[in-house]
């Protein structure tokens, strides 16, 4: 049965599945009956996956190639979960060689545009679907995961992961492997179920099992492929969509483990890229809220030119003036050479530019100015400077305005009374502060 399942065409065999049902009972029955031939089984896939990452300009057969890795995981899946981490140890080879295997795949990809045709099916077969390269390396990466997942012992390095992205140029390449190492920087539950099995004398159980996966690499990689590769200036993300940029935003909160400013200032530098940069309008709008989330932490991610990191949102603000400035003057630059992009990026400029306003406690919104001054100490001038923005301080700069309103229920009588406002005050603040003198909402 294992030759027939291991066979070019078993895939087409009509009998297919029922031969692949028989194989998974059997070596999932109890110790020590099955051990022997899970291992002999596991030999021989890790032998085939070898022969296709060797790399002498043999022909593969792709779809075969994808079945044997594949089958890989079928057979590490029959192993009692409380024995992977002793098998993927005792055969420490079998990690890097699925690793090979997918490196050499991705560099066949670049010469194979289609998979070779599939031999006219019998009446004992069934017609296969094309061979889809997508779905083809997205397996391969999930396979690679699950492996290196099951023990705690075996880990990537940086420079593999340097290797494999390098090899993904392509946007689809690209936004897999980066969903990859996003799961894979993390521990994951992997739920599975044993094929049905209606006998019950050979100790199966059609219970689902929870496994856990370990993280593929340390927090230390993690740290470093975040900086040096999701937030490179040559990630492509115009081509990008929704799955890289999740991916992205999943790397950061795993990454991100106290307080880490080089990560966050590696974190800003791509989210204005991003903003400016994306293709797709939805990434491009939820980088636009993690920017301004990111400026809105109580000890905001600084640059180089700004002195300590321990200032308040204010200095934040600050850059962010200086950020948004350079942005604007590369737009224009771009403008000028007439680069359709920059249209774009100047449209984009001026949404972050609103909704930073918009949030901003100077912004206008209601009661943003009675929020400020409601907290100040009557002749505490350190308070005054830090509260109040520069362009709100002065000797001239609120007036006192003479207002005379009705209040509803006190039988329509007129009040007079006087308020302090400020020129760049908006009209919502103005009744904020009407509305909190007579504590009605």
């Amino acid at each position: 049965q294992w030759a027939i399942l291991t066979h070019e065409d078993a895939w087409s065999l009509k009998s297919y599945e029922n031969i692949k049902k028989y194989v998974s009972s059997e070596i999932r029955r109890p110790e020590p009956i099955a051990s022997k031939m899970r291992n002999q089984f596991l030999l021989h896939c890790c032998d085939v996956v070898r022969k296709h990452s060797s790399g002498d300009n043999m022909i593969v057969n792709e779809t075969h190639a994808l079945y044997m890795v594949q089958l890989t995981k079928f057979v590490l899946e029959g192993y009692p979960r409380e024995k992977t981490d002793g098998v993927i140890v005792a055969n420490e080879t079998l990690p890097d060689s699925l690793f090979r295997e997918l490196t050499a795949y991705l560099n066949r990809r670049r010469t194979i545009p289609t998979a070779p045709p599939l031999r006219k099916p019998s009446s004992a077969s069934v017609a296969l679907p094309d061979f889809n390269h997508t779905k083809a390396l997205t397996e391969r990466l999930q396979i690679l995961r699950y492996v290196y997942g099951l023990s705690s012992k075996v880990e990537m390095s940086s420079q593999l992961l340097d290797h494999l992205w390098s090899l993904c140029t392509l946007p689809v390449d690209r936004e897999a492997i980066m969903e990859f190492v996003a799961h894979a920087s993390k521990s994951e539950i992997c739920s599975s179920a044993p094929p049905e099995n209606k006998n019950a004398s050979n100790g199966l159980s059609n219970t689902p099992v929870c496994d856990k996966l370990h993280a593929v690499f340390s927090n230390e990689v993690s740290i470093r492929v975040f900086q040096n590769l999701f937030c490179a200036s040559n990630v492509g993300w115009e081509s990008l969509g929704e799955v890289a940029y999740q991916s992205f935003q999943m790397l950061y909160q795993n990454s991100l483990v106290g307080t880490n400013d080089a990560l966050n200032a590696c974190a800003l530098d791509a989210l204005w890229r991003i903003c400016l940069s994306a293709g797709n309008d939805n990434v491009a709008c939820q980088a636009m809220k993690d920017l301004l989330s990111l400026y809105s932490m109580p000890a905001a991610p600084i640059d180089g030119d700004v002195a300590d990191s321990s200032k308040s949102t204010d200095n934040g603000g600050n850059r962010f003036s200086k950020r948004i400035f350079d942005c604007l003057s590369e737009v224009k630059e771009g403008l000028q050479r007439g680069e359709i992009s920059s249209e774009r990026s100047a449209e984009r400029c001026i949404r972050i530019l609103k909704s930073a306003f918009e949030q901003s406690i100077i912004g206008g919104g209601n009661g943003a100015v009675v929020e400020r001054l409601q907290s100040l100490q009557v002749g505490d001038l350190g308070i005054y400077l830090n509260e109040i923005p520069h362009g709100l301080r002065g000797i001239s700069a609120c007036k006192t305005i003479a207002i005379m309103g009705k209040v509803s229920g006190s039988n329509d009588q007129s009040q007079r009374f006087s308020l302090d406002v400020h020129p760049l005050q908006t009209v919502a603040s103005v009744k904020a502060q009407i509305a909190r003198r007579f504590n009605h909402d």
